[in-house]
C-alpha cells in the first residue's frame, strides 16, 4: 500500500482513500463506495459468499461492482462467467452487463449489489447433501449443471456472524 500511496502523490491524484481491509472485515465506511472493480483477484478469494456479504453495507445507492477476469478455471487464475454469475446471485447480485474482452479471453462483468442482503440464516444449501461440502462455492462448480446450483440460501455456514468489539 505504501508504493500505491507514493505513485497517488507523485502523480497528484486526489480524492483515493486507501485502506487495508482483512478477509472478514474490509474495513470500509458505510455507504461510501459508488463503484468497486475487482480486477483479476475474484479467483484469489477465499470465500466469496464472505467478500460480497461484508462487501454490500459499503456501496451507496446505484452502487456497481464491476469484475474483470479472464474466462478461465479457477486452478488458471481466472473465473469463468457461469461461476461468478452463481456465487454474486447465491447472494442477491444481479448482473446488469457483461462486456468480453478479446482476444485475452477476459470479461468485465457488472453487478448491481441487493438491495438488503439476506439473513445470514436463511442461505443455507439448495439441496439436501451439501451439509458435508467443506465450501458451498462447489455447488456453482459441479460438472455438467444444468443450472445454479446456488442460492442465497447456499452460503449462510460460510459466513461468520459479525463479532461484538
Amino acid at each position: 500500500m505504501g508504493r500505491l500511496a507514493s505513485r497517488l502523490n507523485r502523480e497528484g491524484i486526489s480524492g483515493v482513500t486507501l485502506i487495508h481491509g482483512e478477509p472478514g472485515d474490509p474495513k470500509l465506511p458505510p455507504a461510501a463506495i459508488d463503484l468497486a472493480i475487482l480486477a483479476h483477484m475474484y479467483d484469489e478469494i477465499e470465500n466469496p459468499y464472505e467478500f460480497l456479504n461484508r462487501l454490500r453495507p459499503s456501496f451507496a445507492p446505484n452502487a456497481r461492482l464491476a469484475i474483470v477476469d479472464l474466462d478461465k478455471s479457477t486452478q488458471d487464475h481466472g473465473t469463468p462467467p457461469a461461476l461468478l454469475r452463481c456465487e454474486l446471485a447465491a447472494v442477491g447480485y444481479r448482473q446488469v452487463d457483461f462486456v468480453l474482452l478479446t482476444p485475452a479471453d477476459g470479461y468485465l462483468a457488472i453487478f448491481v449489489p441487493p438491495d438488503a442482503l439476506p439473513p445470514v440464516e436463511a442461505i443455507r444449501a439448495a439441496h439436501s447433501g451439501a451439509h458435508h461440502l467443506t465450501r458451498v462455492r462447489h455447488l456453482c462448480r459441479m460438472p455438467m449443471m444444468s443450472s445454479c446450483r446456488a442460492t442465497p440460501d447456499s452460503a449462510s455456514r460460510h459466513i461468520s456472524q459479525p463479532r461484538d468489539n
